[in-house]
């Protein structure tokens, strides 16, 4: 059946297939009626086969890894390697942003003893060590969460590792 003067729907996959096997001498009205689209649909259709050919728009980019050509069918940033090289180029990636962070070697180890000392020193003081957490000791947790951990220590009678352990239950980071 004939549409008039509707706006152009994009065709179906069997549409343009059925579309692009119709004789060219066959109208575009007639075609519409054939295959039940709009007359301005079948017009871009086959202006579309006529210009960019059967097969949906392809881009051929170079590897960014590799440097030999593949296709990519979308613009996207992810299309800048072959699926192979993907993997491969994206640990290189992170190896050279790793490489570019100033990290000083011994600031893990700086940490871990930091954390060390703070244990040696609430362990001793840590009066309440090896009791049950209790409801008002989570209040208190969640209350100084954005103090200096030795003070909830102290205040808590508990040691480091104790409060460090508590806040992430507490938090449900556990």
């Amino acid at each position: 059946m004939y549409r008039p003067r509707q706006r152009a729907r994009k065709l179906s996959h069997e549409q343009r297939w059925t579309l692009m096997h119709m004789p060219p001498a066959i109208s575009d009205r007639d075609a519409a009626l054939a295959i039940d689209a709009s007359v301005s649909a079948v017009h871009n259709a086959r202006w579309q086969l006529r210009t960019r050919g059967p097969s949906c728009p392809v881009r051929y980019r170079v590897c960014r890894h590799c440097g030999e050509l593949f296709t990519a069918r979308t613009n996207n940033a992810r299309a800048a390697y072959h699926p192979e090289c993907r993997p491969e180029a994206l640990k290189l990636i992170q190896q050279r942003l790793d490489a570019a962070r100033p990290i000083r070697p011994d600031a893990l180890e700086r940490a871990h003893l930091w954390t060390q000392d703070r244990q040696a020193e609430t362990r001793p003081r840590a009066t309440n060590h090896g009791q049950r957490w209790t409801a008002e000791d989570d209040a208190v947790v969640l209350e100084l969460m954005d103090r200096p951990i030795v003070e909830t220590c102290e205040t808590l009678g508990r040691s480091l590792f104790a409060v460090e352990r508590r806040r992430r239950v507490v938090r449900g980071t556990n």
